[in-house]
């Protein structure tokens, strides 16, 4: 069975994680769906979150995932498929905790407070966004000397009585979205923050941890190198450079008086105008965890919306459903999304993974329309994203 102990010492995280009704899988095939993973955990209840898989900045898999069982009881049953195999990979589960899996979900757009709804602010679920405003507020700590496998719910755990930010641990990663061994920790204020800074080289696990005083105008620097190193990694749609700036709201933390300059938030309407979210394409948000899209990656860059559809010939895609992806100089980046019109249609549709267009093999993921509107809305923000 798979151990279950966190990475800080005595571990007020391994009770925690004992009660816990989530598990934490590595190692998966990144074309591995939550189908696949619900099929690997047959026979188990499973909790109202289900299953999500991690995906970077890039919106990629990183070979794990998170999945929610019904009671703690359950979680630990799930332990016994440790190194059983999807495929032709055997998988290793550990008991993980329900902070992390909550991040998971925010980063495709599921889990709480991940859509306000129409019109109003989406959460972008980039730790550091939220919390103080002013850019010069010292209530930060900087953590360097981490386990690469460190994850939020470790670092609460080091902290563990001093209160935190809402959404205040950001975790830096390199550009490929392995971790650095460093985060940013926000607190909710400079003197928790004078507090936590006598854990200096307390231990996390086999590594002690330096910290360092800091600042939210640093810990929003970190924030934006990751995200530029998304705009570098998958472009966006350069026609909403223009929209970008004509946005009614602002994302909390990053304007103010110190804040950084022009980043607006993300006018829901101005996006649908343009036909994305609209009822051409992505045919209204509706249930945006509805899993109707699928991502294309690896399409010939002369490939057009007909190569596509005829791709899928024999498929129902809905009207106006194939959105190509430009890069910022108005190049195609080789991905597409596609939208079904149902989930067991996009699931019938990955039968076509790894199938040609012209000489290239595409490779399909499937995705969900909160996702899409949430990576199109950072991709917007890109063309006025400076210090």
């Amino acid at each position: 069975m798979a151990g279950i102990g966190g990475l800080v010492g005595g571990s007020a995280l391994d009770d925690e994680l004992k009660r816990s009704n989530v598990v934490r899988l590595r190692g998966l095939p990144f074309n591995a769906t939550e189908s696949d993973i619900s099929d690997f955990f047959k026979g188990l209840e499973m909790g109202p979150d289900g299953v999500v898989i991690c995906v970077n900045f890039q919106g990629r898999s990183t070979g794990q995932a998170y999945a929610q069982f019904a009671t703690a009881e359950q979680a630990n049953k799930a332990l016994e498929r440790n190194r059983q195999h999807i495929g032709s990979r055997y998988i290793e589960v550990f008991k993980g905790h329900p902070a992390d899996m909550q991040g998971a979900l925010r980063m495709v757009g599921r889990g709480s407070g991940a859509l306000s709804g129409s019109g109003g602010l989406i959460n972008m679920a980039i730790p550091g966004m939220t919390g103080n405003p002013d850019m010069r507020y010292t209530g930060v700590v900087r953590m360097r000397g981490m386990p690469y496998s460190c994850t939020s719910a470790d670092i609460m755990a080091f902290f563990k009585g001093m209160q935190l930010a809402p959404d205040g641990v950001f975790l830096c990663t390199h550009a490929d979205g392995r971790p650095t061994g460093e985060a940013f920790v926000e607190f909710v204020n400079e003197e928790t923050a004078v507090r936590a800074m006598q854990l200096h080289r307390e231990p996390m696990g086999t590594r002690y941890v330096e910290l360092f005083r800091s600042t939210k105008g640093e810990m929003m620097t970190a924030v934006q190198q990751r995200v530029y190193g998304m705009f570098s990694s998958i472009g966006g749609f350069s026609q909403f450079g223009a929209l970008a700036q004509t946005s009614a709201f602002q994302l909390p933390g990053m304007m103010g008086p110190f804040g950084v300059q022009g980043l607006p938030g993300f006018n829901l309407a101005a996006f649908q105008a343009a036909g994305i979210g609209g009822k051409s394409g992505l045919q209204g948000l509706g249930d945006g965890s509805e899993n109707v899209i699928i991502k294309m990656r690896g399409l010939p860059y002369n490939a057009g919306q007909r190569d596509i559809l005829e791709f899928f010939e024999g498929y129902e895609i809905v009207l106006n459903g194939v959105h190509i992806v430009m890069g910022a100089t108005d190049r195609p980046t080789g991905e597409a999304f596609v939208e079904f019109i149902s989930s067991d249609e996009a699931q019938r549709a990955m039968e076509r993974h790894r199938q040609n267009i012209g000489s290239r093999y595409i490779e399909l993921f499937r995705a969900t329309k909160r996702l899409i509107i949430h990576i199109e809305q950072l991709r917007c923000r890109s063309y006025t994203y400076s210090l």
